[in-house]
């Protein structure tokens, strides 16, 4: 159950844009309710995920021999929590960062379960390739100001953050969904392998 709990609170951060808009839309602020709504949104899902995944990674310690593949995900969630003034390029390197530190931080997991994450880790490459382009994108605009990207930079920030982050979290969710299947089918400890005759 700690596993699971842990893989569910991780997932929080991801959807931050979608709870962002509802506290948006929900908020009666005469000032800025856009910038209400994402500071809030932020403010309460990353420390969530930030224990999350630590937890996850505690987990794995004691059962895989690459727990500490989970560690990037963790400091780049707590970069973000204790930079909340942080630039503008550091912030868009941190989102870009989010996809290929969530894959490794999946690959984290005990050898005998890796063979069933080996989807949501592809699901996850396809979106790193993304925020590597629209990272890449966004720093030879922001150095070489060059006018044609400065029209895609927003566009492409804005798919990835809407629907690329949130598709993470649904791995997340996925593999906390499996793995309650497998504790109610096959009573046993986390990491444990059940051999059928």
């Amino acid at each position: 159950m700690t596993y699971i709990v842990a893989l569910l609170c991780t997932s929080a951060c991801y959807f931050f844009i979608w709870v962002a808009g509802i506290f948006t839309l929900a908020s009666s602020r005469s000032y800025d309710p856009a910038y209400y709504g994402l500071i809030t949104a932020l403010a309460l899902l990353y420390p969530l995920s930030f224990f999350g995944s630590l937890s996850f990674v505690a987990l794995n310690q004691r059962k895989s021999d690459k727990w500490f593949l989970g560690l990037p995900l963790p400091i780049v969630i707590l970069t973000l929590i204790l930079s909340p003034d942080v630039s503008e390029k550091l912030f868009v390197l941190l989102l870009v960062l989010a996809a290929p530190a969530s894959a490794l931080f999946i690959l984290s997991v005990p050898e005998e379960q890796r063979e069933s994450v080996k989807k949501y880790v592809k699901a996850i490459k396809v979106v790193s390739v993304y925020a590597a382009i629209s990272g890449f994108i966004y720093f030879m605009d922001t150095f070489l100001h060059i006018d044609f990207l400065s029209g895609l930079v927003p566009g492409m920030f804005a798919i990835y953050a809407a629907f690329g982050l949130p598709s993470i979290g649904i791995c997340l969710v996925l593999m906390a969904k499996e793995k309650r299947k497998r504790s109610d089918s096959s009573p046993g400890n986390f990491g444990k392998i059940t051999v059928s005759s």
